[in-house]
């Protein structure tokens, strides 16, 4: 008797398990229904995929300290070249010198780029080349920490802007620094209402570092539209950084990296079946992912 008012139990239980996880007849999870955290998915969100795809701002005019901002210089090149001009040379001695003045014992990144004329083995050296002459002119000031090239970023031929070297000095900020760290493709930004604290300081950082290419996108379930600028984004609503997440991962390309810029202040915890599904998406996908916690 015992055994079957038990078997009667499991069975009620089983089902009350499958009739409250949503499923799709090929037996995922309707993403549809997620919660992935922050009070849902997407039919509580008037934007589409919980999410816009904004412009980078422009670069801050009037930085508050020479930490926060004005800790990185781009030199361009014509294209073919990796040696700076004279004048570029005196310019950037001059930047170098005036911080390491206030900050002499800070440590630099230093990362150069191509455009993608030529072949990719040709890009590569070439953006070796220019990592090397960027280096040479740092070290005189700065240990480096770091050295990082993007040749054929992004794959587009002529571009100016692709063309360059960049040097980071970088702050003692914990925040700033990670996000400097990251050549991301693709960067999505919690917007939820949790962020307004720090997000015009950190906005800044993130318009004066993006890698040239690279798309940004916000996380909001109200309040941007596609093509506004980041300095115009108002953070408001509630946290839906998983589900926007789950679905940008369909928009990306096999290879890129995708940085995740969240406090992860989400009402209801991720749960174990939902972050599984995302760590098969990313694998199936076959891109990077790498998490900056606010």
């Amino acid at each position: 008797m015992w055994a079957l008012k038990s078997n009667r139990f499991f069975r009620f239980i089983l089902t009350l398990c499958l009739i409250l996880t949503p499923w799709h007849a090929n037996g995922a999870p309707d993403p549809a229904m997620f919660y992935l955290a922050g009070n849902g998915g997407s039919d509580r969100c008037r934007t589409s995929e919980c999410m816009c795809q904004v412009r980078p701002g422009p670069k801050p005019s009037n930085p508050e300290t020479i930490e926060e901002i004005e800790r990185r210089y781009s030199a361009y090149f014509p294209t073919a070249v990796h040696e700076l001009t004279e004048r570029q040379s005196e310019n950037l001695s001059s930047y170098l010198e005036r911080l390491h003045e206030l900050s002499p014992s800070a440590r630099a990144t230093v990362m150069a780029y191509t455009d993608g004329c030529g072949t990719a083995e040709y890009n590569n050296g070439l953006a070796r080349q220019r990592l090397q002459t960027a280096v040479e002119e740092t070290r005189e000031y700065f240990s480096i920490r770091s050295t990082l090239i993007h040749p054929e970023a992004p794959p587009v031929c002529p571009l100016q802007e692709a063309r360059r070297i960049d040097i980071i000095v970088h702050t003692t900020r914990r925040i700033t620094t990670a996000i400097d760290k990251i050549p991301a493709d693709v960067y999505l930004i919690d917007a939820s209402g949790s962020m307004w604290p720090e997000w015009r300081r950190w906005t800044d950082v993130i318009n004066a570092s993006y890698k040239p290419g690279s798309r940004i996108y916000v996380s909001m379930t109200t309040g941007c539209r596609t093509n506004q600028t980041l300095n115009s984004i108002r953070p408001q609503g509630g946290t839906e950084i998983w589900y926007a997440y789950y679905m940008l991962l369909d928009r990306m390309q096999p290879g890129e990296t995708l940085a995740i810029i969240s406090d992860f202040q989400s009402d209801i915890p991720l749960r174990a079946w939902e972050r599984r599904l995302l760590d098969a998406k990313v694998a199936e996908r076959g891109v990077n992912v790498i998490a900056v916690r606010l």
